[in-house]
């Protein structure tokens, strides 16, 4: 099953046609035709919008867009005390900036599955 394939399965799951996907996910109708007919792919960065569209886990998404890219599934916990990116292909040619992005997204996803943020007081 393709990345297009799951995504209209999830969203005709959700019940959602795919203009109500787009607004949620801040893209066009377009935009989503192409990701469910493989023509192109939804950017990490619109995980979050979208798994909360199709009513879905960020870490499913996430899983899916990276097996598409790269043939390879994210790790979705790593063993108390290691790094949360251990056995996460990286590629070479990122700089120490976008490897440093990548970690900071995944130890946010962690502590927030973990029930660590949004539960301070004040906190939306």
């Amino acid at each position: 099953m393709t990345l297009g394939d799951r995504l209209r399965r999830w969203r005709e799951d959700a019940g959602l046609d795919q203009e109500a996907v787009a607004s949620i996910v801040l893209v066009s109708q377009q935009t989503v035709s192409e990701w469910e007919r493989d023509k192109s792919r939804p950017v990490a960065r619109r995980a979050v919008r979208l798994a909360e569209a199709l009513g879905i886990e960020e870490a499913v998404v996430l899983d899916a867009i990276n097996e598409a890219t790269t043939g390879r599934v994210l790790r979705r916990s790593a063993p108390h005390g290691a790094s949360a990116l251990s056995g996460v292909s990286i590629p070479e040619d990122f700089t120490d900036e976008e490897r440093a992005m990548v970690q900071g997204y995944v130890d946010a996803l962690s502590e927030r599955r973990r029930g660590r943020v949004g539960d301070e007081p004040g906190s939306s």
